[in-house]
């Protein structure tokens, strides 16, 4: 076994060795290697962060929050006639489904239930750091669009997606104050509670509701959208997927380019190195000897190439991470053994051929070689 691993050992020091003394050549010849790794870590890393960043802003609202608006929450996408036309939720429809859906637990109408008018707001912790940053704001006076009302509330800091603040910008009154201060707010957002293990059932039971309280015929498609946490989720990373394969794309590019650079470079260095190739035949080295040796330069150069690629989109990671907070960037474990391993494997790939031929060159007429 120790046999075994030595000409192995040696076939790397030679191959490390031929990159030392080519240093320049090497990089250029990797360069594709380089874009591709690095484009791989780069996007892996921010689509990590954006998962992670959504299911943190996600499960703020509860596992078991059903969400139904007259459209379709999730991943954006062009509207149609029909959903330009839609006419919207009422408070109706919410009441309907606190009342006639057993698997709800509770109901609600934007964010509160509330069937009197007094003019009191819950505030979000943006606007209480920017009105009230140095005193309780409980019991204060907040004048929104000439209506005084009265803070009874605030909320903790919400987590952001994409830096998007608006829930900690938000001021929230009962539904019939709102409705008194903006009488022509018709576009109702109703969240329903689902009692434990039944959050299946409760959307089947608000589809049923719905549909037929907006006289859907059965043929039809619905005509409201309802989501949750999950679904919001799915459909993001239907999305993520696209960019994936997109990246895919980019940087097989890049990696082509680069094993096609490696296929050249090793083909010039059998040329270059016939003499030597005579040499250590003559002296006794195996067909597999001198194949191994240019495998593994081959491979140790695109793993280089893997390994710089890597750092650059770990830097480029950090890069974003701290000059565009509101992107969060996170690189993976499996994308860096992954860019690794696709790395290596295309001088693997690539570098066969010149290998081969090395192997195969005739010894006698490779010491004539000049």
């Amino acid at each position: 076994m120790a046999g075994r691993r030595q000409p192995v050992r040696e076939n790397l020091r030679l191959a490390f060795d031929t990159l030392r003394t080519h240093r320049f050549r090497a990089f250029l010849t990797v360069l594709g290697v380089v874009i591709g790794t690095t484009t791989v870590i780069a996007v892996t890393s921010i689509i990590a962060g954006l998962d992670r960043q959504l299911v943190d802003v996600a499960a703020q609202f509860g596992t078991r929050s059903v969400w139904v608006y007259k459209l379709q929450m999730g991943a954006p996408h062009r509207l149609t006639p029909e959903e330009r036309l839609r006419k919207p939720l009422s408070f109706q429809d919410a009441m309907a489904i606190r009342d006639q859906c057993p698997s709800a637990d509770a109901v609600s109408v934007e964010l509160f239930h509330d069937l009197h008018r007094r003019e009191v707001a819950v505030i979000g912790n943006g606007v209480r750091e920017r009105f009230f940053p140095h005193m309780d704001p409980i019991g204060k006076i907040l004048l929104v669009d000439g209506h005084s009302l009265e803070v009874v509330g605030t909320l903790a800091k919400f987590k952001s997606f994409l830096g998007d603040d608006q829930n900690d910008r938000a001021i929230f009154t009962p539904y019939n104050t709102y409705q008194k201060i903006y009488p022509e707010a018709r576009d109702n957002f109703i969240v329903a509670l689902a009692r434990e293990g039944r959050m299946d059932q409760l959307k089947d039971e608000v589809t049923e509701l719905l549909r037929r309280r907006r006289r859907v015929k059965p043929a039809e498609p619905d005509n409201f959208g309802i989501s949750s946490a999950d679904s919001v989720i799915s459909q993001f990373r239907a999305v993520i997927q696209t960019v994936g394969l997109v990246m895919v794309v980019v940087s097989s590019i890049g990696l082509l380019v680069g094993g096609i650079g490696v296929m050249n470079i090793m083909l010039m260095s059998v040329t270059e190195r016939t003499r030597e190739i005579g040499i250590r035949k003559a002296v006794g080295a195996q067909r597999s000897d001198i194949a191994w040796q240019f495998l593994l330069e081959a491979m140790a150069l695109t793993a280089s190439g893997g390994i710089i690629g890597i750092s650059v989109g770990w830097l480029l990671s950090m890069a974003i991470r701290t000059f565009v907070p509101s992107l969060p960037s996170s690189v993976p474990v499996w994308s860096v053994v992954a860019g690794f391993s696709v790395a290596t494997s295309v001088g693997l790939f690539f570098g066969l051929w010149p290998a081969l031929k090395a192997a195969r060159l005739d010894p006698i007429a490779a010491l004539r070689y000049e």
